[in-house]
């Protein structure tokens, strides 16, 4: 069964004389606005790589607190420069799960065109003080490099 949600007080005064919050809108914060945000995912790290030009090893996600739980690992990767002759770029997410070493690769992106894209997200539940991690695997021919653009979210979910 969906929770009702308490209809907003808009004809009550916000305010009280002696400025505290009245009445029906703190019970509308506690009833309605305070548990709709608590059930709402939030951004716990980050990992922005506009012009990528080489691949690295296994990097913490910026931000990321390393507090444990169910997390949503979102990322964007694109070609922005094709090489001369031939590329290649993957994305790989890695965390720890039950004290196992977990990890995800995406499809290589090897067609050395500018029209390649790939975004997916994973779901990864992280053990407490473990980084969830990324790291880049990259390959390029040519007197031309390929360059890459890189976004990637890690968004807590809600318990």
């Amino acid at each position: 069964m969906t929770p009702t949600t308490p209809p907003y007080p808009r004809r009550d005064p916000v305010v009280t004389e002696d400025r505290t919050m009245s009445r029906p809108y703190q019970g509308w914060f506690d009833e309605a606005l305070i548990p709709r945000l608590n059930r709402m995912p939030t951004v716990a790290g980050w990992k922005h790589d506009t012009n990528g030009v080489a691949g690295y090893g296994a990097t913490p996600i910026e931000g990321y607190a390393f507090f444990g739980g169910v997390y949503r690992v979102s990322f964007a990767l694109r070609v922005v420069q094709a090489a001369t002759t031939s590329s290649s770029v993957m994305v790989t997410i890695a965390w720890t799960e039950g004290g196992v070493a977990r990890s995800f690769s995406s499809p290589a992106l090897a067609a050395n065109t500018t029209a390649q894209y790939s975004a997916l997200s994973v779901i990864v539940s992280a053990d407490p003080s473990t980084p969830i991690t990324v790291a880049v695997s990259y390959a390029s021919v040519g007197g031309t490099p390929m360059r890459y653009a890189l976004d990637v979210y890690a968004e807590r979910m809600p318990q």
